[in-house]
């Protein structure tokens, strides 16, 4: 079988789609995701209505039995400015919070800063001997944040051509990096090896120094929701491809994106009242769940399904990017991810798949695994697409 990958993605028992709970509002199913049996699910959402980049987020793991881990990791914001006169009047120390939660911090100059400086020491803080195996910049990982991004890149050729007229000295740039990076560390007396996949965004304002005032930059930047996978030293290539096909798998409930989108707009209108009063928002919300899901109109579930199938189409261009796998239809219906560098696909309908680059293999030619029957699969055309997975 030395001239093409064989993939089973089902461990015994199959993948099962497993649903979860948001505690906050009375334990409602939030998202699903599907899981293989033996695996542990500890993820869920969390609210941060005092956070500035993200009201709610999935944050957690899922275990597998072999220490494989898939994780869920919250959105991030920041700001900075290198004028030493404005730090010391907004009392700003590199590394605290602002009042409104944003980290201080300077924007990224290379790959694997942000993973090695700010994730590592926030969300493993005990780990030792940390290596960066591998950090690159990945382009197209950027690509679903373009549509965000467009009425920023409007206001930045305003503000600069207005600037350009009145001889103001100031620039405006609106700036956008995705990354990959491989880490490794000590935890807890395992080796591990871990991966992260990243996007980040933000603006840069250059203001030029005039007579005593020297030249400076501002800047406001985001890192938004991200993942990883690991597992102990040696094993995570081999987890990725399953570890992707669960990430691939995760959806919201149309109920729970109703609830969040009621929540937020009644917390946006008391945010200035502070967290507190945001957070008891929630708990209302959580004790009016069962009466407001009951009122979920049709037009409210269409727009979860427009809502879903932006997200969906951002979510798979981010994780197949990063991850080198496209997205195939299956015989039966839906999509399954498979690593993309291979032209020939084959399946027998179920969770066995085989990929290879000669065209001329037939794998029901082929006695090695010919006790199966195979057909040939394509990509999913992006007319195609269906509005699931992630």
């Amino acid at each position: 079988m030395g001239h093409y990958l064989f993939v089973e993605l089902r461990g015994p028992g199959g993948l099962g789609r497993r649903a979860l709970h948001d505690a906050a509002l009375q334990g409602i199913p939030s998202h699903t995701l599907l899981v293989p049996e033996g695996f542990v699910v500890e993820a869920a959402p969390e609210w941060t209505p005092q956070n500035p980049t993200s009201f709610v987020n999935l944050r957690g793991r899922v275990r597998g039995p072999a220490a494989s881990e898939l994780c869920f990791f919250p959105q991030r914001a920041f700001m900075f400015t290198d004028d030493v006169n404005v730090q010391q009047r907004m009392g700003l120390q590199v590394g605290a919070r602002t009042p409104l939660g944003s980290l201080v911090w300077a924007p990224p100059r290379g790959p694997g800063e942000v993973v090695v400086q700010v994730v590592m020491p926030e969300f493993r803080p005990q780990v030792s001997d940390l290596r960066v195996l591998d950090a690159r910049q990945v382009d197209d990982v950027t690509r679903p944040l373009e549509r965000l991004v467009q009425p920023m890149l409007a206001d930045d050729r305003h503000a600069n051509g207005m600037a350009a007229m009145s001889g103001v000295g100031a620039n405006s740039s609106t700036w956008m990096v995705g990354e990959r990076v491989r880490v490794a560390y000590r935890e807890a007396g395992v080796e591990w090896e871990e991966e992260f996949t990243l996007a980040m965004y933000g603006r840069t304002i250059h203001l030029g120094g005039q007579g005593w005032v020297p030249a400076s930059n501002h800047s406001d930047w985001q890192l938004l929701a991200f993942r990883s996978v690991r597992a102990p030293r040696g094993q995570l290539d081999a987890a990725l491809p399953l570890l992707t096909c669960m990430a691939a798998s995760v959806r919201e409930t149309p109920e729970w994106f109703t609830q969040v989108r009621r929540t937020k707009r009644e917390v946006d209108r008391i945010r200035s009242q502070g967290a507190q009063a945001c957070l008891q928002i929630i708990r209302e919300s959580g004790r009016r769940t069962q009466q407001i899901l009951s009122e979920i109109s049709d037009m409210q579930r269409q727009s979860w399904r427009e809502h879903e199938a932006i997200t969906d189409r951002a979510n798979r261009a981010f994780t197949n990017a990063i991850r080198g796998v496209e997205d195939y239809s299956m015989p039966g219906g839906g999509t399954v991810s498979l690593d993309s560098r291979f032209a020939h696909v084959f399946t027998d309908g179920f969770d066995r798949f085989i990929l290879t680059n000669d065209g001329l293999y037939n794998p029901n030619s082929d006695d090695a695994v010919n006790q199966h029957q195979w057909q040939s699969i394509a990509p999913v055309t992006p007319a195609g697409e269906a509005a699931n997975g992630w």
